[in-house]
């Protein structure tokens, strides 16, 4: 990239476990990123960071600005704490950045509205905030380790039941209507960090 050029940068995390604190540093100084999008939805409030944490499958889309001629940036993973039972993940640097006057001018980032145009584009969710939800429901998320290490059974338990592990012969923990608008808190009560996510296949 060029001396003090602004480029869009689309960052995913595809490891399997691994949480990331991103950061792009001038030597020891973080720089500041300007938050476009997490995972594709647009952000709302400060937008101005110096660091982004990106749990396994996230994705941050974001604004940095290149250093100055002569200097070498970095793109690293600050570390981040999963708790005293989580996987390490230790500070890393992830990719060295050079500022050069040969670079070329990056092209702009293709979107819905510039690949397919006068096609409206309407934003997932975009009319749930200002909707009343029919109940409000608080689940935990706990596991429990078999021995001294791994394997781990998980459970996801609706608050007043008792933890078991997923079966598909057993009959469903909640019933809803379709369409309907509910209220979820969900407590993760395990000593690590845990992103929520949902499985859609087996493994």
């Amino acid at each position: 990239m060029k001396p003090g050029e602004k480029q869009f940068w689309r960052v995913a995390n595809t490891t399997t476990q691994a949480f990331m604190s991103l950061q792009f540093m001038f030597g020891d100084a973080a720089q500041t990123l300007e938050v476009i999008s997490r995972d594709g939805v647009p952000v709302n409030g400060d937008t101005m960071v110096t660091s982004i944490d990106l749990p396994p499958a996230g994705r941050a889309e974001f604004i940095v600005t290149g250093p100055p001629a002569g200097t070498t940036a970095t793109l690293v993973n600050g570390g981040f704490d999963t708790g005293p039972v989580g996987n390490g993940n230790p500070a890393q640097i992830l990719a060295n950045v050079v500022a050069t006057t040969a670079a070329t001018q990056q092209a702009a980032p293709q979107t819905a509205t510039s690949t397919a145009p006068g096609l409206a584009v309407t934003q997932r969710f975009s009319g749930l905030a200002p909707m009343q939800p029919i109940t409000k429901r608080k689940l935990f998320f706990s596991e429990a380790a078999l021995g001294s290490n791994p394997p781990v059974n998980f459970f996801v338990t609706v608050e007043g039941q008792r933890p078991r592990l997923f079966s598909m012969n057993e009959p469903p923990n909640i019933v809803t209507k379709i369409g309907a608008v509910e209220d979820w808190t969900i407590e993760n009560r395990t000593s690590e960090e845990h992103a929520f996510h949902m499985h859609q296949i087996h493994f």
